[in-house]
């Protein structure tokens, strides 16, 4: 297994750090990530398709394009940087298994492109749940990002997504 590290960073124009959307708004970038969470790479621009792993080895996801995948945290660390298009700044720094490196080569303080993750903590249950997954995101394989859809839709007023 090889080592693979991400320098995390959520832009100063995200809603996260707008109190008008997040009470309390992140200040800083500590989205909350943890070890053993999952998250995706998509609109990425470096490598050549990486096959992600967990901690045992096994296979996770297989990208076909650039490093756009599904990968499983490692680890996590507060670290500093210069940030493209920011300048210095304080990030999260997630370390993750691949394959190999596969075309990536070394960089930092560049875009190579854009994550998501997400909780949805449900509470203790002792039922099964059964969740339809659309594996049609450009990663060969189970993909783990199913749509989560609300019942009642949340109320805004004056916001756009741009």
């Amino acid at each position: 297994m090889t080592g693979l590290q991400f320098d995390l960073v959520i832009p100063e124009n995200s809603v996260l750090k707008d109190s008008r959307y997040l009470n309390p708004p992140i200040l800083d970038n500590s989205s909350g990530i943890q070890s053993s969470y999952y998250f995706e790479v998509f609109n990425s621009n470096i490598g050549n398709g990486i096959t992600s792993l967990d901690e045992n080895g096994s296979i996770i996801g297989i990208g076909t394009s650039f490093i756009n995948n599904v990968y499983k945290v490692a680890s996590i660390s507060v670290g500093s940087t210069e940030a493209y298009g920011i300048g210095p700044i304080s990030l999260i720094k997630v370390v993750v298994s691949v394959s190999d490196y596969n075309g990536i080569g070394a960089g930092f303080s560049n875009f190579y492109g854009e994550y998501s993750w997400g909780l949805i903590e449900t509470g203790s249950s002792t039922s099964q749940k059964e969740f339809l997954v659309n594996t049609d995101y450009g990663v060969v394989g189970l993909n783990s990002t199913p749509t989560i859809r609300r019942l009642n839709s949340l109320k805004n007023s004056g916001y756009t997504i741009t």
